[in-house]
Protein backbone atom coordinates (compact mmCIF):
# COMPACT_ATOMS: atom_id res chain seq x y z
CA UNK A 1 0.00 0.00 0.00
CA UNK A 2 1.62 3.32 -1.30
CA UNK A 3 0.03 4.64 1.84
CA UNK A 4 1.80 2.91 4.36
CA UNK A 5 4.73 5.66 5.94
CA UNK A 6 7.13 3.15 7.51
CA UNK A 7 9.71 3.32 5.11
CA UNK A 8 13.45 4.46 5.59
CA UNK A 9 12.92 6.04 2.11
CA UNK A 10 9.43 6.52 1.11
CA UNK A 11 8.14 6.56 -2.24
CA UNK A 12 9.27 7.70 -5.09
CA UNK A 13 10.15 7.03 -8.50
CA UNK A 14 14.24 7.69 -9.70
CA UNK A 15 14.77 10.56 -11.97
CA UNK A 16 17.22 9.29 -14.15
CA UNK A 17 17.15 6.61 -17.42
CA UNK A 18 18.28 3.71 -15.28
CA UNK A 19 19.40 2.69 -11.82
CA UNK A 20 21.32 -0.70 -10.93
CA UNK A 21 20.74 -2.28 -8.13
CA UNK A 22 23.01 -4.79 -5.79
CA UNK A 23 21.86 -7.32 -3.33
CA UNK A 24 21.22 -6.23 0.07
CA UNK A 25 24.21 -5.43 2.62
CA UNK A 26 22.96 -6.06 6.32
CA UNK A 27 25.27 -5.16 8.85
CA UNK A 28 25.39 -5.92 12.42
CA UNK A 29 25.67 -2.13 14.14
CA UNK A 30 27.09 -3.16 17.94
CA UNK A 31 29.69 -5.40 15.94
CA UNK A 32 30.23 -4.33 12.47
CA UNK A 33 29.94 -8.57 11.99
CA UNK A 34 28.20 -8.43 8.08
CA UNK A 35 24.76 -10.90 9.16
CA UNK A 36 23.93 -13.30 6.32
CA UNK A 37 20.19 -12.21 6.51
CA UNK A 38 18.22 -9.13 7.46
CA UNK A 39 17.06 -9.27 11.21
CA UNK A 40 13.38 -8.05 10.07
CA UNK A 41 12.48 -9.94 7.44
CA UNK A 42 10.26 -7.18 6.13
CA UNK A 43 13.33 -4.77 5.85
CA UNK A 44 14.32 -4.37 2.14
CA UNK A 45 13.03 -2.76 -1.79
CA UNK A 46 9.09 -2.59 -2.54
CA UNK A 47 8.23 -1.73 -5.81
CA UNK A 48 4.48 -1.59 -7.16
CA UNK A 49 3.92 -3.90 -9.58
CA UNK A 50 2.19 -3.39 -13.10
CA UNK A 51 -1.16 -4.94 -11.00
CA UNK A 52 -1.10 -2.06 -8.53
CA UNK A 53 0.14 -4.75 -5.91
CA UNK A 54 3.01 -3.51 -3.79
CA UNK A 55 5.95 -6.70 -3.83
CA UNK A 56 9.34 -6.95 -1.96
CA UNK A 57 12.04 -7.37 -4.32
CA UNK A 58 15.01 -9.78 -3.20
CA UNK A 59 18.19 -9.57 -5.55
CA UNK A 60 20.61 -12.28 -5.39
CA UNK A 61 24.00 -11.51 -3.88
CA UNK A 62 25.75 -12.10 -7.46
CA UNK A 63 23.08 -10.19 -9.32
CA UNK A 64 22.18 -7.03 -9.63
CA UNK A 65 18.73 -5.48 -10.82
CA UNK A 66 17.72 -2.86 -12.81
CA UNK A 67 14.61 -0.31 -12.47
CA UNK A 68 13.51 2.08 -14.93
CA UNK A 69 13.69 5.92 -14.01
CA UNK A 70 11.35 8.90 -15.52
CA UNK A 71 14.05 10.05 -18.05
CA UNK A 72 13.24 6.96 -19.72
CA UNK A 73 9.57 7.17 -19.29
CA UNK A 74 9.73 10.42 -21.09
CA UNK A 75 12.19 9.58 -23.62
CA UNK A 76 9.59 6.56 -24.63
CA UNK A 77 6.83 8.26 -24.45
CA UNK A 78 5.10 5.99 -21.95
CA UNK A 79 6.31 3.04 -23.79
CA UNK A 80 8.20 2.50 -20.41
CA UNK A 81 7.00 3.43 -17.27
CA UNK A 82 9.22 4.19 -14.33
CA UNK A 83 9.55 1.83 -11.66
CA UNK A 84 7.78 3.57 -7.73
CA UNK A 85 9.67 2.38 -4.75
CA UNK A 86 10.51 2.51 -1.32
CA UNK A 87 13.07 1.23 1.09
CA UNK A 88 11.67 -0.46 4.39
Amino acid sequence: NMSREDSWIGWHNDSGFFTALAGDLYVDHETGQVLDQSPDPAAGLYVIHRSGQTQKVNIPPDCVAVQMGECLQIVTGGAVTATPHCVR
